[in-house]
């Protein structure tokens, strides 16, 4: 047997990704249940066939849809959205996410095309949100928290 790390090994593509269970997206945990079942199956299939002298059967890893998320959203203390509206002195405004674990760009992206399939305004470019590379938070000027609040509740964080 070969050491694997704590966590969730599954194949992206042709990499292999290492989550820890505790922050595996919502839609995977299913999937996680059912590899390991898989897993166990293969171990007694091993067993098996070493008994009998037979070559080891190949193991399956389960792939993972491409088009599938690797980032979540927690919560604040008190149970809010941790989405922040800041005002400056010459009267911007804008609106940061944080708390974002995992794939922040793969966040940003989806974010990007909610607010351009909601926007209305063909004279002005719909809001874009962008990353910070320092702390991974995601900040789009103007005031939208209402909007990127009701885009996380249909996500479901």
């Amino acid at each position: 047997m070969s050491f694997r790390p704590s966590g969730v090994q599954l194949a992206l593509g042709k990499r292999l990704t290492v989550v820890p269970k505790g922050r595996l997206p919502r839609l995977l945990r299913d999937r996680v249940k059912v590899a390991e079942q898989r897993e166990k199956e293969y171990a007694a299939q091993v067993a098996e066939a070493t008994a009998r002298g037979q070559p080891i059967p190949p193991f399956k890893e389960m792939v993972v849809p491409k088009n599938l998320k690797f980032y979540t959203v927690s919560r604040s203390q008190s149970g809010n959205l941790p989405v922040y509206t800041d005002y400056r002195a010459n009267g911007d405004c804008s609106t940061e996410i944080r708390k974002i674990q995992g794939d922040s760009v793969s966040c940003m992206r989806e974010l990007n095309a909610y607010l351009e399939n909601i926007h209305i305004d063909p004279l002005k470019d719909a809001p874009r949100a962008s990353l910070k590379q320092t702390s991974g938070n995601l900040v789009i000027k103007g005031n939208l928290r209402s909007t990127v609040e009701d885009w996380m509740r249909q996500k479901g964080f």
